[in-house]
């Protein structure tokens, strides 16, 4: 049975040492992982936003779910697929913001400002109106700024800071150009130990297998697994691995200064908080991911030290260790009530910087 599954298994899947482990570990990850099993969904949604009627939360659940999937884009490759429902919407590259604009219209002097990021900058599981975008739009509201401040959620679930580097060049080079552009990174950036250390995009493996299927011998499975992409090299120490995606971030980031100054546009970077650095109540939080990455207790003082010497690096990655309440609202994204604080926390540091561009 091994030798037969090593053919016609295992050399296309393999993930386990024995190729029978892999296959009956395949079953059984079928078998516990329904896909019209949302309760665990209705659930977070309640917990997450106790205000709001079960009817709602379970709206929203049902079009995160449906919603949940990428599309084919042009030279950068994928982004979430278009969704129109009653609380997330998706068009293009763009997710929707609520509200968009500080004032009641735009004019000709409107300062844009692009969000850039990846699943928790999109809002994945929250919706439009509870997204840290639209949350900032709300905070630019209450100020009088000389121009109005519109943001596009340029945020794509699996993006990272080499993604969104490519992403803000081919706008750039379509002449879609902003005055200002956040970037809010950390996650994917330093969780996927076979992606962004090969500067690859963290879904490389199922596209690269897809394009190279026999599609006339109907080979349409999918081999590969998320837990591959997280897992770590053999031979290869937590030390390398966080000190290689370190220095990819830092050589990213300045690839995106150099091309927005080519384009008189403003960068700024945010560390975003994750549950594996600076989260006490990790443990006992009910929804968030409960494994252990250490190689953010690598990384995440260098750019905590980082922050304190660049005038355009802010570090957030401390902004959890307070936090005792329902802080996500799935494994890795974070509840209404983060996302508004988090928006609070960027406009404490961007609000100097817009109120300058809007001077001018």
């Amino acid at each position: 049975i091994e030798s037969l599954l090593s053919i016609v298994y295992y050399q296309a899947n393999g993930g386990s040492s024995f190729a029978t482990a892999g296959f009956f570990n395949k079953i059984k990850y079928k078998l516990t992982h329904k896909q019209d099993d949302r309760s665990g969904a209705y659930k977070n949604q309640q917990l997450a936003r106790p205000d709001s009627s079960e009817a709602v939360n379970k709206i929203i659940a049902d079009e995160a779910i449906e919603a949940n999937g990428f599309e084919f884009q042009s030279w950068v490759g994928f982004s979430a697929r278009a969704y129109e429902g009653r609380y997330l919407n998706i068009n293009g590259l763009i997710r929707k913001t609520i509200p968009e604009i500080s004032t009641a219209s735009a004019s000709p002097d409107t300062l844009l400002i692009y969000f850039m990021g990846g699943s928790t900058m999109f809002g994945f599981n929250v919706a439009d109106a509870e997204t840290i975008p639209s949350n900032f739009v709300k905070l630019c509201l209450a100020q009088q700024y000389n121009r109005p401040v519109k943001v596009v959620n340029y945020g794509i679930p699996a993006y990272y800071s080499y993604n969104e580097l490519m992403l803000l060049t081919n706008l750039l080079y379509a002449g879609k150009r902003p005055d200002l552009v956040v970037f809010f990174d950390g996650l994917n950036d330093f969780i996927a130990a076979k992606a962004s250390p090969f500067k690859k995009p963290i879904i490389y493996y199922r596209m690269a297998q897809a394009f190279s299927m026999d599609i006339n011998k109907g080979n349409r499975n999918y081999a590969d697994s998320m837990d591959f992409i997280f897992t770590n090299s053999p031979g290869s120490s937590i030390a390398s691995l966080s000190d290689s995606m370190y220095q990819n971030y830092i050589s990213t980031a300045s690839s995106i200064e150099t091309i927005s100054n080519t384009y008189r546009v403003k960068p700024v970077f945010f560390v975003q908080p994750v549950p594996y650095y600076n989260y006490p109540n990790q443990k006992k939080d009910p929804i968030c991911s409960q494994l252990d990455y250490p190689q953010y207790k690598y990384i995440y003082p260098k750019l905590e030290a980082d922050a304190l010497k660049r005038s355009n690096l802010f570090f957030l990655g401390n902004m959890l260790s307070n936090e005792t309440g329902i802080t996500y609202v799935d494994k890795f994204h974070y509840s209404p009530k983060i996302n508004e604080k988090i928006a609070a926390a960027m406009f404490q540091h961007l609000h100097p910087i817009i109120d300058s561009l809007c001077r001018k």
